[in-house]
């Protein structure tokens, strides 16, 4: 009964994350097409989906409490029946825009259908063997990783580790989303002061060190020292995956050739929630129960630390400056948003 119930759970499990997987490229890219060539700034709208996670956990603790564990699942079919009807106003939006853009970039009337390209698609792969889209997406796997084992391992370790309370991990997803949402909001003047491989530096150095600040935490103590000392490392997050994402979201962008802004935008997503997350979640899994927590966390650290190596290396191999998108033809590309 086990066995079946597992099995059960999985074949959902991978049902919902098969069908959840398009949304974030797809998203992506239509924020960068309504930002146009003010793409830096999404950031500021990538912050609403922070505030939006914040609020939902927040309310849904006293929800579950108050009415039952099943009630997540109504609430969740509401909230996504209340996405579909947003995503249908916002198509609606982007069309505007889009016959607006080619009218007046181009000086022609909105096509009566999509425009296709002629010519064969580029696929991802042929992405891929482009050098710069290769260790770019290689850098994401491997902060997908050291962000997968902190999300999947942390409270685990500070449970069966530290005896860490359950209202101190409450108060640490807080802090969280707190450090997340101003980073998102100043994200458009740090692209613009510093660019996206000094953050993308940043952000490595961040994952470094609060992966190793999580193992030191053991020699603190219990009380309230320990718990300040986690919520300042929690704090880190808004470096290790606000700053992160901005950052990568934004080159992708303006890294992908003519109308591939989507297919690259879904080469990040699957660089990092994809593999980074099943390879964090699997591999980290197998570090925990092996070595347990202090060795999961070092071992990731050092897994961020080649990668910030690979990437300073493969950064010599780029050109240092990024000129923003060029307007495109109407007819170019494989992707139409």
């Amino acid at each position: 009964m086990g066995a079946e119930s597992f099995a059960g759970l999985a074949l959902c499990i991978a049902a919902f994350s098969f069908l959840r997987a398009p949304l974030s490229p797809l998203l992506d890219t239509i924020a960068m097409r309504i930002l146009r060539d003010d793409s830096q700034s999404y950031g500021r709208l990538r912050m609403w989906g922070g505030l939006g996670y914040g609020v939902v956990a927040f309310l849904m603790g006293f929800i579950i409490e108050s009415v039952g564990f099943y009630t997540m699942f109504a609430c969740y079919s509401l909230i996504l029946l209340l996405f579909i009807a947003g995503v249908r106003i916002l198509k609606i939006c982007v069309d505007n825009l889009v016959a607006k853009e080619l009218e007046d970039r181009y000086h022609i009337q909105r096509p009566a259908s999509p425009p296709v390209k002629p010519g064969p698609p580029v696929s991802p792969l042929q992405l891929l063997r482009r050098f710069d889209i290769f260790s770019f997406a290689l850098t994401v796997f491997f902060m997908g990783i050291a962000h997968y084992v902190i999300t999947s391992f942390l409270f685990v370790y500070l449970a069966s580790e530290l005896q860490v309370s359950k209202s101190l991990m409450g108060l640490l997803i807080a802090a969280s989303i707190a450090s997340e949402v101003p980073c998102f909001y100043v994200s458009p003047r740090m692209l613009s002061t510093f660019g996206h491989d000094k953050l993308l530096i940043v952000a490595h150095l961040a994952y470094v060190v609060r992966l190793l600040a999580y193992t030191l935490v053991a020699g603190v103590g219990a009380g309230l020292a320990a718990g300040a000392a986690l919520v300042t490392i929690q704090l880190l997050h808004g470096f290790t995956f606000a700053t992160m994402w901005a950052s990568a979201v934004v080159r992708a962008n303006e890294m992908a050739p003519p109308g591939m802004e989507a297919s690259l935008q879904g080469i990040l997503t699957a660089s990092f929630t994809g593999l980074g997350c099943a390879v964090g979640a699997a591999a980290g899994g197998f570090v925990f129960s092996t070595w347990g927590g202090l060795a999961l966390f070092r071992v990731s650290a050092a897994v961020v630390a080649l990668s910030l190596a690979l990437f300073v290396v493969s950064s010599r191999r780029r050109s240092p400056v990024y000129s923003p998108p060029q307007p495109r033809s109407p007819t170019a590309g494989s992707d139409y948003v």
